[in-house]
């Protein structure tokens, strides 16, 4: 059975705090960012019950708090405006993640499902600063498991890009 509840693009919001390193005339920083993401999808499928094709209902509400924690190394380009790259490695903390399957005879649920696997992935990122204030970034995260060791279920969760608009306050 394939349960699919498609792409979406949602807003994720953080924090990021960043050390530039004294040394190699401040080319490189370690960083930390935790994040808050939330994403919530419904989808229907169908399924072979004694015989009969039932319909059935599959909501999933996934939030989770992430902490990326990274080195970057810049390369300036003028007094004013830089390029980044850099790379991280996430953990993930889920925040009681379930799908919940329904049928359609309206007897209740099939079951609920714990999103509860070990979710740790890498990202890599290149970015540009400017002004020391305003900054993008286009970043590649690998794939995560949310099931983790289930062997009934596969998952197979991708997040793999993030555009990220950045203001330094500080």
């Amino acid at each position: 059975m394939n349960i699919d509840f498609g792409n979406k693009i949602y807003p994720r919001l953080g924090l990021e705090l960043e050390m530039i390193l004294p040394f190699n005339q401040n080319k490189w920083g370690i960083f930390l960012e935790p994040i808050y993401q939330g994403y919530k999808a419904k989808t229907t499928y169908h399924e072979m019950i004694n015989g009969q094709d039932m319909e059935n209902t599959a909501s999933v509400d996934y939030s989770t708090i992430e902490i990326p924690v990274g080195v970057r190394h810049y390369v300036f380009l003028t007094n004013r405006s830089k390029l980044f790259f850099n790379v991280s490695m996430a953990f993930v903390f889920n925040l009681d993640p379930m799908i919940d399957f329904e049928n359609e005879t309206g007897l209740g649920g099939i079951g609920d499902l714990a999103l509860n696997g070990t979710e740790e992935y890498f990202s890599f990122g290149v970015g540009y600063k400017y002004d020391k204030r305003l900054g993008i970034e286009l970043r590649y995260n690998t794939s995560r498991d949310a099931l983790g060791d289930n062997p009934d279920w596969v998952s197979d969760y991708t997040n793999q890009l993030s555009f990220i608009i950045g203001y330094t306050i500080f």
